[in-house]
């Protein structure tokens, strides 16, 4: 399927009022930030709350993007395997220098696809 990115509206993962009520704006892409907007003291809480809302709620037509933490950091793992197994459209990688990098995320997609 096609689909239009004029638009994309970005949202902290650790905000679950901003994460229900996002598809009220109408935005082409939803993109829920687990990596920068989140301290590092929220982020299993919102890696769990985003996990939830890509399983639960209904967001349309939407396209559900998840910026993840880097695989360099004790998050990026159970970030790609939540939001994996939650179904979300695309994940995006933060900071990425290297082909490497996406290498490697691409890994771990596939193991966590394997494996659900």
């Amino acid at each position: 399927m096609e689909r239009l990115r004029r638009t994309m509206m970005f949202v902290p993962g650790s905000n679950p009022g901003m994460i229900k009520d996002a598809a009220i704006y109408g935005a082409d892409s939803l993109m829920f930030d687990l990596e920068d907007a989140v301290a590092i003291n929220q982020k299993d809480a919102a890696r769990l709350v985003v996990y939830n809302a890509i399983k639960t709620l209904d967001y349309g037509d939407t396209e559900i993007v998840v910026r993840i933490n880097g695989l360099d950091s004790p998050f990026g793992r159970d970030d790609i395997e939540a939001v994996v197994r939650a179904g979300v459209d695309v994940i995006r990688l933060p900071k990425t220098e290297r082909k490497e990098d996406i290498e490697r995320v691409e890994a771990v997609i596939e193991e966590v696809n394997i494996n659900t």
